[in-house]
This record gives C-alpha cells, structure tokens and sequence, in this order.
C-alpha cells in the first residue's frame, strides 16, 4: 500500500534580522497593514493572516543586533504549515531523505 502524499498548504512564518526595529515595524504595519501579535525589546511579531489549522501565519523581525549563536537559533527562518495529520509522514519522508528531524 503506498503512502498518502503529504502537503505543505502555506508559510507558517518568517523571520528576519533587521537593521532598525523600530523603522521596520513601522513600515509593515503602516504599509501593509499588519497587525502586531508582540512587541518585545528585541523584537516584534506581525500577523500576516489566518494561516492553516489555526496556525496564525507571523512575520517576525529580530534586532540585528541581538546576538545568535548554535543554542539561540540563527533567527532567520521560515516556517511552512503542514496538516497535524501529516506530521507523522513528514517526519518519516524527511529522515528517509536524510535530513535530522527534531521537535
């Protein structure tokens, strides 16, 4: 019996270091209209839409000069929305390509 294909249905998140925080947040929000869902010292989170199983899809935006390192994360990324359903056969397809899950 084969397998039922997985999906990805959209972006989940994205994240991005930024030279002004305060410059950049200003422009998502008065440009395109976004919505804060957090405003921190270091950072700010902007709700693009919806998303996919009531995962809200997030524009994240990080100070430049916060400091990454292997433990932190590089703050950089993105993020794709899959169905919870499927997380079992995403996981399995991608250790099956090689790739280090981890949750």
């Amino acid at each position: 019996m084969s397998e039922r294909r997985v999906a990805v249905h959209g972006l989940a998140e994205i994240a991005l270091r930024v030279n002004d925080l305060g410059a950049m947040s200003a422009f998502y929000q008065r440009v395109l209209g976004l919505e804060p869902l957090g405003e921190f010292p270091h950072a700010v989170l902007l709700r693009v839409a919806d998303g996919f199983e009531g995962h809200t899809q997030v524009l994240g935006l990080f100070d430049r000069r916060l400091p990454v390192s292997a433990e932190r994360g590089t703050v950089d990324h993105l993020a794709f929305a899959v169905a919870g359903r499927d997380m079992a056969a995403w996981r399995r397809r991608l250790e099956q390509l090689g790739l280090e899950v981890e949750a």
